[in-house]
């Protein structure tokens, strides 16, 4: 190997190990007008090299409530918008609940925002998504991976509509 050339495979390989899923946050509408719908979609890829079980329901809920996905949205004035709904929900105990991921493939659950967050100013909005799962299933004798992974944070941009209130930033 050339001497400027890095070998980053083996860091690449136990990178791997160390997280062998990836979740991400998308949207396939980053520009809106205030009071449109907001739909992002919650994906759980696996970049691993073998087949991943996983708790696949993705349920969105508030911080430090059940469920596995919990979505921080912070507003053009810079502040978190509270998530206004109050989800009960428990835990896994289905195993329809959970997956088994290829290599390079992903489970996905889509999210109609506005029933949970209010976007009623024009201006940008920051939303950033972690997955958790707690739930190995071995109660129902699966071996689910288990821990906590961060999206990168996804950037939505809404512009005034003529009904938009005129508020200062």
């Amino acid at each position: 190997m050339p001497e400027n050339v890095i070998d980053f495979s083996a860091q690449q390989s136990r990178r791997k190990r160390d997280k062998p899923l990836s979740f991400e946050v998308v949207s396939n509408k980053p520009r809106l007008t205030v009071g449109d719908q907001v739909i992002v979609r919650g994906l759980l890829c696996n970049v691993s090299d073998d087949d991943m079980v996983v708790n696949a329901r993705l349920a969105l809920n508030g911080p430090k409530r059940q469920g596995e996905v919990v979505l921080k949205v912070v507003g053009p004035n810079g502040k978190s918008i509270p998530f206004s709904a109050r989800v009960r929900i428990g835990p896994p105990d289905r195993k329809e609940q959970f997956a088994t991921i290829a290599p390079a493939a992903c489970v996905g659950r889509e999210y109609e925002l506005g029933t949970y967050y209010k976007f009623d100013r024009p201006g940008k909005y920051t939303i950033t998504g972690t997955y958790t799962n707690k739930s190995s299933g071995d109660d129902l004798g699966l071996d689910a991976w288990t821990g906590e992974l961060q999206a990168e944070p996804v950037t939505l941009e809404f512009a005034r509509n003529d009904r938009s209130p005129r508020r200062s930033p």
